[in-house]
C-alpha cells in the first residue's frame, strides 16, 4: 500500500510539472490527471481512487481548491482523505445505474479554517448508525476509517459531521489553517 501511494505521489507530481521524470516501479497504477485540488496530496487520491474504484455510472464532480495545508501533516491528511473517499465511493457503488447515484467532492477554506464536503448516494435503507466493525465483516479493516476520521478532526480542534439525508450521505471535516 505505501508503495502504491509512493507511486500515485510521484506521477501526480510528475504531471504538476514538479518533477522532470516519474519512474515508478509499479505497473498496475493507473493515473490520469483528471482533478486539480491544488494539493499534491489530495490530487493523488483523486486521481487514483475516482477512476479506478468507483463504477462508471457514477456521476463524479469535484470543485474548490485546498492550498497546502501546514497544520495537518501530510500523513494525517491522507489518512482523513482517503478514508472519506473510500467510504463515498463504497456506498455510491452499491447504488444501481437506474439510482443516477453521484459524488461530490467540494474543498473550502476562510481565512483560519479548511473543509472537506464529500456527498455521495447511498443505496436505500443505509444508516451510517449501521456501520460498525465487526469481526465477521468480509474486510478485516472495515470499520476503523470512521474512527480515524474522528481521531484526526479532535486531534488538530477539527469537526466531523455526517448527516443521511434522502439517499445522500454528506460528510463534512473542517480543521484549521
Amino acid at each position: 500500500m505505501l508503495l502504491k501511494n509512493i507511486g500515485m505521489m510521484l506521477i501526480t507530481m510528475y504531471y504538476c510539472s514538479s518533477l522532470e521524470t516519474a519512474y515508478v516501479p509499479v505497473s498496475y497504477i493507473r493515473l490520469e490527471r483528471l482533478y486539480f485540488s491544488g494539493n499534491l496530496i489530495i490530487d493523488s487520491i483523486l486521481n487514483y481512487d475516482i477512476p479506478n474504484k468507483c463504477k462508471p455510472y457514477v456521476k463524479r464532480i469535484v470543485t474548490g481548491t485546498l492550498t497546502e495545508v501546514e497544520t495537518v501533516p501530510s500523513i494525517d491528511l491522507c489518512t482523513l482523505f482517503s478514508n472519506i473517499l473510500s467510504n463515498a465511493i463504497r456506498c455510491a457503488n452499491q447504488c444501481t445505474e437506474s439510482d443516477e447515484p453521484q459524488l461530490s467532492v467540494r474543498f473550502d477554506h476562510g481565512t483560519n479554517y479548511f473543509s472537506i464536503t464529500v456527498i455521495n448516494s447511498v443505496p436505500d435503507g443505509y444508516s451510517v448508525s449501521k456501520v460498525k466493525r465487526n469481526s465477521h465483516s468480509l474486510d478485516r479493516n472495515h470499520g476503523y476509517g470512521l474512527s480515524k476520521i474522528r481521531f484526526i478532526c479532535e486531534k488538530y480542534n477539527g469537526t466531523f459531521e455526517q448527516t443521511n439525508q434522502d439517499n445522500k450521505m454528506t460528510t463534512t471535516v473542517y480543521l484549521p489553517l
